[in-house]
């Protein structure tokens, strides 16, 4: 059983490699249309990321495939753990070629053992331009 994942998690990273090779800047999708670098490599990639709340002095961590698109999520107020902190901006994000490493970041940050990396990050980051309201 191991050796099937190790052999599956070979091929899933030969064939992201692949694509990046064979899609390079310029080239055309199937139905013509010109591609760019980062919708081929995008599709392929997972993200980690850190948002910071406009309004409060609060983080968030997630991680997802396409980081705007779950940025508008969180904005929209369709997660409910970020919804009373909204609007969010985007601070920091990593990118993976498989989806478990990204997951394993992720959980790294959220917990304390990644304590102090999460805090270099996020002073490292963030807005120091956005003015939070006083709680009464």
């Amino acid at each position: 059983m191991a050796f099937g994942l190790v052999k599956k998690r070979r091929f899933v990273t030969i064939s992201a490699l692949l694509v990046v090779f064979l899609y390079k800047e310029g080239s055309h999708s199937p139905n013509g249309e010109p591609l760019a670098w980062p919708s081929v490599l995008s599709v392929y990639m997972y993200f980690v990321y850190i948002l910071q709340s406009t309004t409060k002095k609060r983080f968030y961590i997630g991680a997802t495939q396409n980081v705007n698109l779950r940025l508008k999520e969180h904005n929209r107020g369709t997660t409910k753990s970020t919804k009373p902190y909204r609007p969010w901006v985007l601070i920091y994000s990593e990118s993976y070629i498989e989806k478990t490493s990204a997951m394993k970041r992720e959980w790294h940050l959220k917990h304390p053992k990644g304590f102090l990396e999460k805090k270099r990050i996020i002073s490292d980051n963030s807005r120091k331009d956005l003015l939070y309201k006083e709680v009464a």
